[in-house]
């Protein structure tokens, strides 16, 4: 379904067109705002940590089925479980810090006004590729 407004015989003053209309776009703007924030970089990503942790806790609760196989099993499980959730919880957590300095890095070496410091790391990134393209 399409998302859009329909206005059909449309009557009232200018300002609460307008008011109408503006509210309408506001309201559409909100979510996308909020999409591009959560899923951005000088954040650290929190899209990218929430989604660490999901899979993290998810893999700590595969653990727990094992306790249909007896007490043993299942505690086997729950450990490897909350190994793989401790593991997503530091490594969405580093992944975000890691995020966050890469985003402010380039904009606070324009703050040094050190032109040949900035002219060098400018050649050095353009040489080295990204390691995580393909």
């Amino acid at each position: 379904m399409l998302n859009c407004m329909v206005l059909e015989n449309l009557y009232g003053f200018h300002g609460e067109i307008t008011a109408a209309l503006t509210n309408a776009y506001v309201s559409a703007a909100k979510p996308e705002v909020i999409k591009l924030l959560t899923s951005s970089d000088l954040f650290g990503n929190p899209n990218h940590f929430q989604q660490g942790m999901s899979a993290g806790y998810a893999e700590m609760m595969d653990g727990k089925d094992g306790f249909n196989n007896g007490i043993m099993a299942g505690a086997g499980g729950m450990i490897k479980g909350g190994t793989g959730m401790a593991q997503h919880a530091v490594g969405g957590g580093a992944g975000s810090i890691s995020r966050m300095t890469k985003a402010l890095n380039k904009p606070l070496t324009y703050l040094t006004f050190d032109t040949e410091y900035i002219h060098k790391k400018e050649i050095r990134d353009l040489k080295e590729k990204p390691k995580d393209l393909f």
